[in-house]
């Protein structure tokens, strides 16, 4: 999640100071020249840090906000706080979760998921994928919200001991020792 003062590279992703012109990591510029009036028009502005996307896009490649309703994401404080507004997450859209997390920082991430209604095996390979990425860049994540047809998925293919997961966002603070809301 990009932090204010901060900005991420367009071409590597790397995260810079705001005030720098070129990125540190791969030397691309950071300030881009703007863009024509027709050219925005066809763009969507990122929610998250004002990049310009082409209109098909879904996430933003310079922080990788989604740049579509099926996905929020919020910097709570604490922690980072994705919510998933989608009925099923299956072979066609279970990329977007790993795409979506990627560039994510922080210590503390949390996975709304009661929306979901169903998931298929690609679902649950995609969240084992975020658990093993987070796990791996020493941050934690918690999954809130899943309903029963999903859980049952999920314990059919033996991924329920892999995640964390609660029945309410307030279990899921406490557990890091943060108040509830």
């Amino acid at each position: 999640m990009m932090e204010q003062g901060y900005r991420f590279c367009s071409e590597c992703g790397a995260q810079n100071p705001a005030k720098n012109k070129f990125c540190a990591k791969c030397g691309a510029c950071s300030v881009k020249p703007q863009k024509k009036a027709a050219a925005q028009e066809q763009s969507a502005q990122c929610p998250n840090c004002g990049n310009l996307n082409s209109t098909g896009a879904r996430f933003c490649p310079a922080c990788s906000a989604p740049l579509n309703p099926d996905y929020d994401v919020s910097n709570d404080g604490d922690y980072v706080h994705i919510r998933i507004h989608l009925k099923q997450i299956d072979f066609e859209n279970s990329r977007e979760l790993s795409t979506l997390t990627k560039k994510i920082d922080d210590p503390y991430v949390i996975v709304d998921m009661s929306e979901i209604e169903w998931m298929d095996s690609s679902g649950i390979g995609a969240i084992v994928t975020v658990v093993h990425r987070f796990t791996r860049n020493q941050q934690q994540v918690k999954f809130v919200g899943i309903q029963n047809k999903v859980m049952t998925s999920i314990k059919a293919l033996r991924a329920d001991n892999i995640i964390d997961y609660y029945e309410t966002l307030n279990e899921a603070l406490v557990s890091w020792g943060l108040p509830p809301i």
